[in-house]
């Protein structure tokens, strides 16, 4: 899955920014977003392993992972802020709301005189922030659309919330990094600007102006934009025109503009200002920013900006880095010379790209952006009832590995039990001497992989208590919340496994690849996989660490994949979709065009309708218009369609062998002589006197209701595990498609033929059968081959229409309505067809239709006390046999399915909840099918009451 637009709702809000060192944004009480576990908590800071006071006086336990990133914003915000009082998050900590920070006032960006800290309360103790508190956004308004006269006032001190290294940093960046940050967000993009024909305004715009962006993002930034004081007003080809909240506008000469792209990362604008300056701007992925920079001065320094992003992830926003860089007029002319020849050459892309890796270097760095984009409706339930279903979620996103992190904590697919395993980039040019060095990121997977292998090569009774347990292959993997140390027996704790034996840890590489097949057989349900996109540039261009990467991430739980361009995301779905032994079904949901490569790559493509084009739409098998319908796409229609298609693939096989071996009989009997034993006419109508019933069950038949299949996600088990469709179950099909068309020819040979006493030959006496197709009516008269041919033939369509009868799990009109319309169209067609009458020259009146032998054959057949004798005895044999077969399924063989349908059935009895032992609690906040296992009886409503049901999904 992809995360923007997917995941999220893709309306972006310009929430917070860095700049001169300084944090600007969210003031207020401020719950951390993306914190939110698996139990709907929001985690405070506080010490690892530790319980933090709340306001309520509850307890929660921060996880190790959200701690290491509290105390780095601790760290940079020196702790100012209070413990939180309840807000609309029941019992969340937020940030103090009696802080001054609060008072927007209290920040007049032209008085240096710094603001009165809050009076310490006895009864208040000091607890780390959850987030950094920044200043209002309209205080960098001020800055950023203050006068030439006092931009070289001193910056007021940062508040205590900063870091003490912000306000030398915010000195530095004065009001002059304010200006050029809120220049380069009106500036730096491709908006188009509409009038509004009522003067509403879009998002966005104001002033009757309307923005349409490529992307939700450009809009956000250029909305941020018009906050601060600079309001996009329109373009031209060559110049762009930007509001100043100072008063006047400001127009800006567009000389070059080097588009965003997913390879590239980043987009630039070069312009000539009004003051006449020549002025790159370029905002991107901070990743290759920071690569390209060429001082941090004006931001506060490298150090600084990149603990505000990492406290803007943890928030979980998105984030963008920003700098400029100013030119010479002389050296601006000579690149706009390459630049504008490299667009005039055939292979351009290339040509472009040299051109601008040349123009962006030695940049300076400005700040960066935070943009808020939440999840939609219903995703931490779907994601969470996918996982239930024993369905693997690997999410691969464009964002910051701790932004991605903390989205895969608000959407569920990791909690706070997982032991996350992390892969990036290690840093350049580092010896293991010094600080922050990182082994490759090669070395580190090799080292993951072997440790995890070695539960396998070498099993000991402590692997059960890390949580591997082998995956059943006829069961759906299981996931229950631990509730108690009992529960946890069979669970991964939070802590790392213990480090296996030196041995194991120093397997060679053959042998740890030799174990992925091993690997791939084990789960548990307390590992996650954050892998980022350096890092996937080496691992999967290497075909050993792409089976390791592989194994691994099979053995985890959840995968989230980060800072991944486009076509790594096809690379991942192809090495899942053909790096494993058995050849999992994939599939892939984006909602942009940067999602096609994926979608297009796996066996399943899903295209969300957003707001980014219909690129994945077009390129998909299934479209949907919010992430939550997945759940009933696959849980409800792609279960009912798999058992629908199952049942058609296996009648339509069934029908027609019990056709081909009823002729394989007669063939031999009448000695090979090529004589066909039905009517040419009515042989041909075979499959249409059947299609309509078993279509019908096709398209609406349902062995659960919906309510059933979304409540217990465990019985996909049935799809994935292949258990309506697979060579077994054909074989059986070829078999009893076999044995009741011997049936239905030697019973119908035997009733029409019948022994006769041979009393003129020799052995009088005997009971001596007629030769085959000799049949005799009473009156002593032979009734021909077409009357045993046309019964034998009915008998075959009565046990085709039995045999579909029994296929049906659920009946409904359409049901009645397909078998009725099946006998009448067969009854119908040959009594018309037996009837055609002759004219008085003697010829048939349709010559070309009627058959001169199968004339008032129909009649003849249907008169007979002998064929309805006979078809009851044939039906009545097939039928039992079905039955039984289905009875020895249902009671000896019970399997999950059965179990839940039967619990259906009886909850959904009028009688259910006064029956003893029949009452079913809804107020259970999970469903588990845990206590049902294949093979149990259903003696009593015992079995019955062991099943935990949860509310109906709200998905729905």
């Amino acid at each position: 899955s992809d995360k923007t637009g997917t995941l999220t709702c893709n309306e972006m809000k310009f929430r917070r920014c860095s700049v001169g060192g300084s944090v600007y944004g969210n003031v207020g009480p401020v719950p951390l977003a993306g914190a939110q576990g698996a139990q709907g908590r929001l985690f405070s800071g506080g010490s690892p392993g530790r319980p933090t006071p709340q306001s309520g006086g509850s307890e929660t336990l921060l996880p190790p992972r959200l701690a290491r990133s509290e105390q780095k914003a601790g760290g940079m915000g020196g702790g100012g802020g209070s413990s939180g009082e309840g807000g609309e998050g029941g019992g969340a900590s937020f940030v103090s709301p009696k802080s001054s920070l609060e008072d927007t006032s209290l920040f007049d960006p032209l008085d240096p005189t710094p603001p009165p800290s809050p009076p310490a309360s006895p009864e208040e103790k000091p607890v780390e922030q959850t987030t950094l508190v920044g200043q209002p956004l309209s205080a960098l308004a001020k800055l950023a659309t203050a006068s030439s006269s006092v931009r070289t006032v001193a910056m007021p001190p940062p508040p205590p919330a900063l870091s003490s290294g912000a306000a030398g940093a915010a000195g530095g960046g004065g009001y002059g990094a304010a200006q050029r940050v809120a220049e380069l967000l009106a500036v730096c993009h491709t908006v188009v600007v509409e009038k509004d024909a009522q003067g509403q305004g879009g998002a966005g715009g104001g002033g009757g102006l309307v923005y349409q962006a490529e992307s939700p993002d450009e809009e956000a930034l250029v909305a941020g934009a018009q906050e601060l004081g600079y309001t996009f007003l329109g373009a031209t080809s060559t110049e762009l025109t930007v509001g100043h909240g100072g008063g006047g506008v400001r127009k800006y000469k567009i000389l070059a503009t080097i588009p965003f792209s997913s390879s590239r990362k980043r987009m630039s604008v070069l312009v000539e200002t009004p003051e006449g300056l020549q002025r790159l701007y370029t905002k991107g992925a901070d990743n290759v920013m920071f690569d390209l920079a060429g001082d941090f001065a004006e931001c506060g320094g490298q150090a600084l900006l990149d603990a505000h992003l990492e406290s803007f992830s943890n928030e979980g926003l998105r984030t963008l880095v920003l700098a400029y860089r100013d030119l010479p007029a002389d050296a601006a002319q000579e690149w706009l010379a390459k630049w504008n020849h490299a667009l005039t050459l055939p292979d351009r892309v290339e040509a472009c790209a040299a051109a601008a890796a040349e123009m962006e270097l030695g940049l300076s760095i400005l700040g960066a952006t935070a943009i808020e984009d939440r999840l939609q409706d219903g995703v931490p339930e779907t994601i969470a009832d996918l996982k239930d279903a024993g369905i693997k979620v690997w999410v691969l996103t464009g964002d910051k590995m701790t932004t991605a992190i903390n989205i895969g904590f608000s959407c569920r697919l990791l909690d706070a039990s997982m032991e996350i395993i992390t892969l990036d980039k290690e840093p350049p040019n580092l010896t293991p001497e010094d600080e922050g060095y990182k082994p490759p990121v090669a070395s580190r997977l090799k080292a993951a992989f072997e440790k995890y292998s070695a539960l396998v090569n070498k099993p000991d009774p402590a692997a059960s208590s890390r949580g591997c347990k082998p995956r059943q292959p006829s069961r759906p993997s299981r996931e229950r919340p631990p509730s108690s140390p009992k529960d946890m027996a069979g669970g991964l704790p939070a802590s790392p496994p213990t480090s296996p034996p030196a041995s194991s840890s120093a397997a060679s590489s053959s042998a740890a690849s030799s174990a992925a097949s091993e690997l791939h057989d084990l789960d548990t349900d307390h590992l996650g996989l954050v892998v980022d996109g350096p890092s996937l540039v080496d691992l999967l261009g290497d075909e050993a660490s792409r089976k390791r990467l592989l194994g691994l991430g099979c053995f985890c739980k959840a995968v989230i994949a980060c800072r991944v361009s486009p076509a790594q995301k096809q690379l991942i779905v192809k090495m899942v979709k053909e790096g494993l032994p058995h050849r999992p079904v994939t599939l892939s949901i984006g909602d942009g065009a940067n999602d096609v490569p994926m979608i297009q790559e796996a066996q399943i493509g899903v295209g969300i309708s957003g707001k980014e084009g219909r690129q994945a739409v077009n390129s998909s098998d299934f479209a949907i218009a919010q992430f939550r319908y997945l759940e009933n796409l696959l849980l409800v229609h792609g279960r009912w369609n798999y058992r629908r298609i199952s049942k058609v693939i296996l009648y339509s096989f069934y029908k027609n062998i019990v056709l081909t071996i009823i002729l394989a009989w007669w063939t031999m009997d009448c000695g090979f002589s090529g004589q066909s034993l039905y009517e040419s006419y009515v042989y041909a109508g075979y499959n249409f006197f059947l299609g309509v019933p078993i279509l019908l069950l096709g398209i609406f038949d349902q062995d659960v209701t919906e309510a059933t299949a979304l409540r217990f996600q465990q019985l996909y088990y049935v799809g994935k595990e292949h258990v309506d469709l697979n060579v077994l179950v054909m074989v059986e099909n070829f078999i009893q498609a076999a044995l009741d068309a011997t049936v239905i020819y030697f019973l119908s040979l035997g009733t029409f033929n019948g022994p006769s006493l041979a009393g003129d030959t020799p052995g009088a006496g005997r009971l001596a059968a007629s030769p085959p197709g000799s049949v005799w009516n009473e009156s002593g008269q032979s009734d021909g081959l077409y009357v045993f041919g046309t019964a034998v033939f009915s008998y075959m369509v009565a046990a085709m229409l039995i045999k579909v009868s029994l296929m049906h799990a659920s009946w409904n009109w359409t049901a009645y309505a397909g078998l009725a319309f099946s006998v009448g169209l067969y009854l119908g067609f040959i009594l018309l067809y037996g009837s055609m009458a002759r004219d008085r020259s003697g010829s048939f009146t349709a010559e070309w239709l009627a058959s001169y032998d199968f004339y008032h054959t129909p009649y003849m057949v249907l008169d007979a006390a002998g064929f309805w004798l006979s078809g009851t005895l044939i039906c009545t044999v097939l039928a039992l046999v079905d039955l039984v077969i289905l009875v020895v399924k249902t009671q000896v063989f019970k399997t999950k399915l059965q179990v839940v349908r039967e619990f259906e059935l009886l909850h959904s009895s009028p009688n259910a909840a006064s029956a003893p032992g029949r009452h079913f609690s809804g107020s259970s906040d999970s469903t588990s099918l845990d206590s049902i296992e294949s093979g149990n009886t259903f003696a009593s409503s015992a079995t019955v009451q062991q099943i935990r049901v949860a509310p109906p999904s709200r998905n729905k």
